[in-house]
């Protein structure tokens, strides 16, 4: 097996996947039920990435690409817990 799946598998972590596409890909897009704004301060510029269909599609081309790429998604992983420890 090559360094690279070693330490994909080694660092895969689907609940942490999971949460990223919610959060980062999914969720900032629509009213959802864990998203919340300081209103009305932030009213227009959440109603602008809501509406915004180019950045919908380019948040889900996205989330096609770091749940396909195994690289993607170890990258994501490392970063995470490296900000972890500062």
């Amino acid at each position: 097996m090559s360094r690279c799946r070693v330490l994909a598998e080694r660092f895969r972590n689907g609940d942490m996947c999971r949460l990223t596409e919610q959060v980062i890909f999914t969720d900032p897009y629509h009213a959802a039920p864990v998203n919340s704004h300081t209103t009305p301060h932030l009213d227009e510029l959440v109603h602008s990435l809501r509406s915004d269909t180019q950045a919908k599609l380019a948040a889900s081309s996205l989330k096609v690409y770091s749940s396909t790429h195994t690289l993607a998604t170890l990258y994501l992983r490392l970063s995470v817990d490296s900000s972890d420890e500062s």
